[in-house]
């Protein structure tokens, strides 16, 4: 395993975005009122689960993907004492969506798959009809079994283990403009050794974030740019091709 100061990367992330406070509490509204605000008052006028409830979610999952790489593109390059983009510029990277959302739903539908076999496999011990059965129910029979809850345990933490892995190959698509399936692979790749750091990282990036959902959701202006900024920086120093080469 390799070690790094995590201290350190909490400390500089901070002074980068003092620095650049104006930007990035720009960033901040930005992405608030894009991946939270918008969707929850225009999602209000859509029956649930209707045509037009579905459509106007998958036209939203695009806008979203879109603005959150123009961000990601931008950290980067204040990180690297670059110019940034305009504002104006938020759908500049719109055309590399299609992988960002294809590479998702390829690890997303890997994780499930394999979760529904391991299911498939040991879900004979539940001794509950599964046809009729609530997840309440299954949640309690899964409880009730030492060796079941194992199983859960181990899927969980090794689904999380892969993600948290899998999770750069959005920053390998928008800095090295490589395709799904190759990006996904240099994330999983560029990871190693790192798992154990990186997982306390993102641990703690998702405890930030909870705390600013606590704080009426407005904290999220402040921890959404600076919890990617903690990301961003790990990305630019241990796993960019940049720096490796």
């Amino acid at each position: 395993m390799i070690s790094i100061s995590k201290r350190e990367l909490f400390i500089q992330s901070w002074e980068l975005f003092k620095n650049n406070s104006r930007f990035f509490l720009n960033v901040g509204i930005l992405l608030f009122v894009i991946q939270h605000m918008i969707p929850m008052i225009i999602g209000l006028f859509f029956a649930p689960y209707s045509l037009p409830y579905f459509v106007f979610h998958f036209a939203y999952l695009l806008i979203t993907t879109s603005v959150s790489l123009w961000v990601i593109v931008q950290i980067l390059r204040v990180l690297r004492s670059q110019a940034t983009d305009s504002f104006k510029d938020i759908f500049l990277y719109f055309s590399r969506v299609s992988r960002a959302i294809g590479g998702s739903l390829i690890i997303t539908l890997s994780l499930v798959v394999t979760g529904m076999l391991i299911f498939s496999i040991f879900g004979n011990q539940l001794n509950i009809d599964l046809e009729t059965a609530t997840l309440e129910i299954i949640g309690r029979a899964i409880i009730s079994s030492t060796s079941l809850s194992i199983v859960v345990l181990g899927y969980g933490m090794g689904a999380t283990y892969l993600w948290i892995k899998a999770y750069f190959f959005i920053y390998y698509i928008m800095d090295s403009d490589a395709g799904t399936i190759e990006a996904i692979k240099q994330s999983l790749g560029s990871t190693r050794g790192y798992e154990a750091e990186l997982f306390i990282v993102w641990i703690s990036t998702i405890f930030m974030n909870s705390m600013g959902i606590l704080l009426y959701g407005v904290g999220l202006v402040f921890t959404l740019p600076y919890t990617l900024i903690v990301l961003s920086m790990f990305y630019h120093r241990y796993l960019s091709n940049i720096n490796k080469s």
